[in-house]
């Protein structure tokens, strides 16, 4: 991790589990604890399950550093922009992420070609899964 934070082009973040089965903590103040602590100094999130509600944020910004959230997924929307939540004095900048590997692998005919998820106006974030990279995963 040390090598990452190093490295300009990279920020590091977390990725946190709130389902009540979570070995991260009971409550959103624990499981985001037990997460800054495993990657300290992160400035970005991504929830578990793209988990979302506001007495999350109001928490997540009034004990964290965290100021970047990508847990927003719109599907190959077009004309995305970030968008920003305020809470506790903070701003939480959100990023909607545009599409997903495994989202793609559900649709009965999905798309693999970079020229056509990128062709339309707006943000492209794109979320690839590091087991499907591995295994080349096209379908489940």
């Amino acid at each position: 991790m040390e090598r990452l934070r190093a490295v300009d082009d990279f920020e590091l973040g977390i990725h946190q589990n709130f389902a009540a089965s979570s070995t991260h903590g009971s409550d959103f103040a624990a499981v985001l604890a037990r997460c800054m602590d495993l990657v300290p100094g992160a400035t970005t999130m991504r929830t578990h399950r793209l988990f979302q509600m506001t007495p999350l944020f109001d928490v997540l910004l009034e004990q964290t550093p965290i100021r970047a959230d990508l847990s927003l997924y719109l599907h190959r929307a077009p004309g995305l922009t970030p968008v920003t939540f305020r809470s506790a004095g903070r701003a939480l900048h959100r990023f909607p992420t545009y599409w997903q590997d495994d989202q793609a692998m559900l649709e009965e005919a999905p798309c693999w070609d970079a020229a056509t998820l990128l062709a339309p106006r707006g943000l492209k974030i794109l979320n690839f899964h590091p087991m499907h990279v591995l295994l080349n995963s096209s379908s489940f």
